[in-house]
């Protein structure tokens, strides 16, 4: 029930709470968006990227529904929900909500579009450049702009044959699907398949694993961290190999460091160590 925020110079701020947190969004320009659970209710909070003062708030109190996770634009000015309400069959909504000042008084309850989901379960969304905005669930990726007269629209949309092992954004230019079993009557990707896109949903890379099972995978502003077992690959930031690390003993994380020629690496006792790495 508390979230702290730093930046690249140490603490900026935190936030205690009475009841725990559902989930929490920090976009690249530094607005925090939270969604917390009260005694019977929840509330959809976000917070100044300077002080962490609160800038909007939204209650969600109908019942058979639950906010799963937000996201605010880039300019601030835009924040998008995902709830999740579960009265019938599963349903997705997510709304688009005006944030800024002096842009949201036309709109009821700030609300100025909505997107439904059937029969899907959206677990993360984010903003990515020009208001375009990317979400995944268990059985699709989608992608949505908002023009600048307001009019919501469909992108692209990737309909998935597996499972997903690992799934997240490459900063605001794209994402990374890691591929798990196929689907049931799905003639799937090679579990352990790794795709990189642009924003648009243009693959421009991809890498295999050939134990299969992914076990670990970290984004960073150098590259990617794929973990397989005790095989860590390290990847650059345009999903090309280039180093690879055998560990001896199991590990927490690999993370790749400024210094592009070192990792640090924590074990299972919690035990830090930095390695220079090795090409391959």
């Amino acid at each position: 029930n508390e979230v702290y925020v730093f930046d690249e110079a140490g603490f900026l701020f935190k936030h205690i709470y009475d009841y725990p947190v559902i989930s929490f969004d920090i976009n690249k320009s530094g607005y925090l968006s939270v969604i917390r659970k009260e005694l019977d209710h929840y509330i959809i909070i976000v917070y100044n990227k300077d002080n962490g003062a609160s800038l909007f708030e939204r209650v969600q109190n109908v019942k058979g529904t639950l906010p799963t996770t937000a996201t605010v634009s880039g300019d601030g000015n835009i924040l998008a929900i995902n709830i999740l309400d579960i009265n019938a069959n599963i349903r997705n909504n997510v709304i688009f909500c005006y944030i800024g000042k002096g842009v949201y008084e036309k709109y009821e309850d700030r609300v100025f579009a909505s997107k439904t989901l059937e029969d899907q379960a959206v677990f993360k969304l984010r903003f990515m450049r020009d208001n375009k905005l990317i979400y995944f669930s268990d059985k699709e990726v989608g992608g949505l702009s908002i023009s600048s007269v307001n009019k919501l629209s469909e992108v692209f949309l990737l309909t998935l044959e597996n499972k997903l092992q690992f799934a997240d954004f490459i900063d605001d230019r794209g994402f990374v699907l890691v591929y798990g079993d196929s689907l049931i009557n799905a003639d799937g990707k090679d579990k352990g398949m790794i795709e990189f896109f642009n924003m648009n949903a243009e693959k421009f890379s991809d890498f295999y694993a050939e134990e299969g099972t992914i076990t670990y995978f970290n984004i960073s502003n150098k590259g990617f961290v794929v973990g397989a077992s005790r095989d860590f690959y390290i990847l650059d930031s345009n999903g090309k190999m280039s180093h690879i690390y055998k560990a001896t003993q199991d590990i927490k994380h690999v993370i790749i460091l400024e210094n592009t020629e070192s990792l640090l690496k924590i074990t299972g006792n919690n035990t830090v160590y930095r390695l220079t790495r090795r090409r391959v």
